[in-house]
């Protein structure tokens, strides 16, 4: 029994050529092994990943063989029996498809003008940096505008964005307010009636932690009980223990939750075993990582670095390696274009909770 393949003329066509079953079992090893050793590098270290990253060429088989583990797939039609190499990728050879596509397609790397490679150092950094990096200084390192490279970490936010399973156990939930203080503001930038849960101009932020687990973080309009108890109900599970402070805005969970407050107001901090100091905690981490890296955030784009930071948050036991292969797999399967970017009013943490 034969099957069909192909290689690639002088010509640039594509030459169908014929290879037996046992051929192809072959080929299927040496991809599998070509695959366990690009995925075994240890890159733990920003010398080892340039000295492995060295070239387009590197950076295109480490991702196609990410991406597919057994060959080659159409994206557009899912088919594996046969698939054409081109001059500038693959051919469908299915022909009810028949369609040309690259490794690229349907990733947050499609139609970039910039090198693979540019994108990989991008994601490394943002992936393994406590705080992130900035455009600006990714501007600098790649020697690229800095609007191209605002673009480039956008794309990378919307990979990182994770399904949610349900937080059970011993969950923390506390709120948060985002935005700058008025002391620190130009006369002209000052605002009245800006202190404490103001939403003049702060946006709140929920977030929500399993003990020893798993982050949510998410922006909300309001912390008023019907705002919180919609975000809090889709994220964590009935029955679960929930520990919070004593906002009355958290009252509800003491019909679906074993409740437990602590009365920060009295100095209670902590009380055996129940305390809020993880969420807290992230909160430090955040706030350093926005003023501190970030300077300024916008509250159009506010959901897509919280992403960013509850990524690192939730694989931060991971090696540099482990969380740079996790993003770039991610990378490979989401796709966000400029105009779905500006879209102004977009409400990322709908879409979050509803993942």
């Amino acid at each position: 029994m034969e099957e069909s393949s192909s290689a690639l003329g002088s010509s640039g066509k594509v030459i169908p050529m014929r290879i037996t079953r046992t051929a192809q079992s072959v080929v299927n090893v040496k991809l599998q092994a070509d695959r366990d050793k690009a995925l075994g590098q240890d890159l733990n270290s920003l010398t080892n990943f340039f000295d492995y990253f060295k070239d387009e060429t590197v950076c295109f088989k480490f991702l196609e063989l990410l991406r597919w583990s057994n060959g080659p797939v159409c994206p557009f039609c899912g088919y594996t029996e046969k698939i054409y190499r081109t001059a500038k990728g693959y051919k469908c050879a299915n022909k009810a498809c028949g369609k040309k596509f690259t490794v690229l397609h349907d990733s947050v790397f499609e139609h970039s003008k910039l090198p693979l490679r540019y994108w990989f150092v991008a994601l490394y950094l943002c992936v393994n940096d406590t705080y992130g990096i900035n455009s600006s200084q990714l501007a600098r390192y790649l020697n690229i505008t800095q609007k191209s490279a605002w673009f480039m970490m956008h794309r990378i936010r919307e990979a990182l964005i994770e399904n949610n399973a349900p937080l059970f156990g011993i969950v923390e939930a506390d709120e948060t307010y985002v935005g700058g203080r008025s002391k620190n503001k130009h006369a002209k930038k000052k605002k009245k009636n800006t202190q404490g849960r103001s939403l003049v101009d702060k946006v709140p932020v929920l977030g929500m932690v399993e003990r020893e687990g798993r982050l949510v973080a998410v922006t909300v309009n309001n912390a008023q009980q019907e705002t919180l108890k919609k975000s809090i109900t889709r994220v964590v599970e009935q029955g679960a223990m929930l520990i919070t402070d004593e906002l009355k805005s958290y009252h509800f969970a003491r019909e679906n939750y074993y409740h437990v407050t602590m009365k920060h107001r009295k100095e209670q901090y902590v009380n055996d075993e129940f305390h809020t100091n993880t969420i807290e905690g992230f909160w430090g981490l955040l706030k350093r990582g926005l003023s501190g890296t970030f300077h300024q955030v916008s509250k159009h784009y506010l959901q897509r670095y919280l992403n960013e930071f509850v990524f690192r948050y939730n694989h931060r036991k991971k090696d540099a390696t482990q969380r740079f292969l996790l993003a770039l797999h991610y990378a490979c399967f989401k796709r966000l274009s400029y105009l779905q970017l500006r879209l102004k009013g977009q409400h990322e943490a709908s879409k979050l909770l509803a993942a």
